[in-house]
């Protein structure tokens, strides 16, 4: 998230593609192709010699938590594979200067509501 320090604190609410959402990884995408750069990107990753050296650009993505009461990826469940609206607080303490910084699941935006959304144009 380029401006996560701008936001950090805010309550925004986001739209994007969730390709899945469960245990480390629930992570939004501005789009399917997107998503799809991703997965061969950390496929790439976990297979290379180091140092590595990727093909692909590394993604952008949004790191959702799993919300106040844990329940997040059951919320999520039913929109898994499409386009979603997800409001919430924007964090930065999964981000040090701008990049991942969790081991786990890397969290953006500590979510508390997910909702069907559309592809935008």
């Amino acid at each position: 998230m380029p401006e996560i320090e701008r936001l950090n604190g805010k309550r925004v609410t986001v739209i994007g593609y969730l390709p899945e959402c469960m245990g480390y990884e629930c992570r939004l995408f501005a789009n399917e192709a997107e998503a799809r750069q991703a997965a061969t990107y950390f496929a790439e990753l976990m297979s290379a010699p180091r140092p590595f050296e990727p093909r692909v650009k590394e993604p952008i993505w949004l790191g959702i938590g799993s919300g106040k009461d844990m329940t997040f990826d059951e919320q999520a469940k039913p929109f898994v594979g499409g386009y979603v609206k997800v409001t919430g607080i924007v964090t930065n303490r999964c981000r040090f200067q701008g990049q991942p910084a969790c081991t786990d699941r890397s969290t953006d935006i500590e979510p508390d509501s997910i909702a069907a959304g559309h592809r935008s144009q």
